[in-house]
């Protein structure tokens, strides 16, 4: 079995799932542990992540199952998931605070496509997770 990351010990036992930040122990500042297809991850808070952004806001070309998938990550990690719009051109939003300022949210804009490793890759270098494309698919 493989050993817990150090940062488990940071992890608020007394806030419920998906506390944004911990108003007993101080630990706003640390990664945030979660199991995501049976590995261990974490992610950054709030604007430690290499971007910065609090939001990603990702094109339509998203797959219904890509959206699901994301969906599905910010139930278990306590992030926010959004999406809106008719059914042919739904428009996700995903972070810590998807009603934020637009000045605080990364638009991916509605042109391009995006892959599995692209939405890996955006989710990595925001929010410091290390999410592969099997992570994704």
């Amino acid at each position: 079995a493989m050993p817990p990351l150090d940062s488990w010990r940071f992890y608020c036992l007394c806030c419920p799932p998906g506390t944004r930040t911990c108003a007993f122990l101080g630990n706003a500042q640390m990664k945030r542990p979660f199991i995501w297809h049976g590995r261990q991850q974490e992610y950054d808070p709030p604007g430690e992540g290499s971007l910065g952004y609090l939001s990603v806001s990702f094109p339509c070309s998203l797959t219904a199952d890509n959206r699901r998938q994301l969906h599905a990550l910010a139930k278990i990690t306590g992030l926010e998931c959004v999406s809106t719009g008719f059914k042919s051109e739904r428009q996700l939003r995903f972070g810590y605070n998807v009603d934020c300022d637009p000045g605080a949210q990364l638009n991916l804009g509605d042109t391009c496509e995006m892959s599995a490793s692209d939405i890996c890759a955006i989710l990595n270098a925001n929010f410091g997770m290390s999410m592969t494309e099997d992570d994704i698919t």
